[in-house]
């Protein structure tokens, strides 16, 4: 099992200031972590979230981590294809192909936040999302052709194309980066597969044992589509916080943790229905307890053998890498530093 980096660039509304140090430790995580042998980091894209993550533009950082890392994969999770012109996109990260030797991980999804959604595609849906599915495969589609013709036209519901265009430069990586995508229902499974597109999922929304069930399905998909040769690969988030004892590791994450998950409901679920099955108990109603978190495996907390211990599961279920969040909410640097030592020295030899 590989071990990955994820952030999701939190500041709190109004912290401008912030900004430049945020990055700045971030590239120093990304950088201790690749010399400790972490596979790829994995850079987060939200707009307008002035209350939570300031990072808008992902391939602007991993640019600037192609030339100062050497072997680590770069990925985006993810880069939202709706809300962009994906004739740029394809542009974008085929030169970031380049100019990273060949490292980028192309990860995409469709977007949930309303505000994005009003913004970026206002009237074209009427509600968010409606028609977020097949307008992202078509984006997609329109990308890999960018990557792998040249001189073609195009018609789309979404895209057209009537002059013929070569974009480039072309990827690198030929045919192209490999493309990795958001969550997923298992109703998408079956054609991520045929398009050979992997998953990315988020042990952090939902109970461990969840997990499990989305691995077996995605593996079953693979299995039956015509890429079965070369199974597709299966990466999973999580909260990570190592140290000596389980309550060093916990207490300090606690408030950390409340805040972060605060302000997922505000972004993600906004105005949950009554009735909604809630992941554990007050998740969209109340007022959730960080026990009920780590009883439900959405945090990975503790000592070295127990984070050990806990992470063999997500081996056991079949994940093929674990994206770490070592930072969670306003965790200072040094902090965080001190988590990412004690994983690299004493939990990583143990999946080598």
């Amino acid at each position: 099992m590989k071990f990955g980096l994820f952030f999701e660039f939190e500041v709190e509304q109004g912290g401008y200031d912030k900004v430049t140090q945020l990055y700045d430790d971030i590239i120093a995580q990304i950088c201790y972590a690749e010399e400790q042998g972490f596979d790829s980091c994995w850079i987060v894209e939200h707009h307008f979230t002035d209350r939570y993550s300031w990072c808008s533009a992902p391939e602007v950082l991993l640019g600037s981590l192609s030339r100062i890392t050497t072997t680590m994969r770069l990925g985006s999770a993810v880069c939202l294809l709706p809300f962009h012109n994906p004739i740029t996109i394809a542009e974008r990260y085929a030169m970031l192909d380049q100019l990273s030797h060949g490292r980028v991980e192309f990860g995409i999804g469709r977007g949930v936040s309303a505000l994005e959604w009003n913004t970026f595609r206002p009237g074209l849906f009427g509600e968010p999302a409606m028609e977020s599915r097949p307008l992202m495969y078509e984006a997609m589609d329109l990308i890999q052709k960018c990557w792998t013709l040249e001189r073609f036209t195009y018609q789309g519901k979404f895209f057209s194309i009537k002059e013929p265009i070569n974009v480039i430069p072309k990827p690198l990586q030929k045919p192209h980066p490999r493309i990795h995508v958001a969550g997923g229902s298992p109703d998408s499974y079956r054609l991520y597969a045929e398009k050979g597109w992997n998953l990315l999922g988020f042990s952090t929304l939902k109970p461990l044992i969840e997990v499990a069930r989305e691995v077996e399905e995605f593996r079953q998909a693979w299995r039956h589509s015509p890429r079965a040769a070369q199974p597709g690969e299966f990466s999973e988030l999580a909260f990570v916080r190592c140290a000596r004892t389980e309550r060093e590791a916990d207490e300090p994450l606690i408030p950390y943790h409340k805040w972060l998950i605060q302000r997922f409901r505000e972004f993600y679920f906004p105005n949950p229905k009554p009735g909604t099955p809630e992941p554990i108990p007050g998740y969209y109603f109340g007022e959730p307890s960080y026990s009920d978190f780590k009883k439900h495996g959405m945090v990975v907390t503790g000592t070295p053998g127990q984070v050990i211990e806990q992470l063999r599961t997500f081996e056991q279920y079949g994940v093929d890498r674990v994206m770490c969040q070592f930072r969670i909410g306003l965790m200072p640097h040094a902090m965080v530093m001190d988590t990412m030592r004690m994983f690299c020295k004493e939990v990583l030899p143990a999946f080598r």
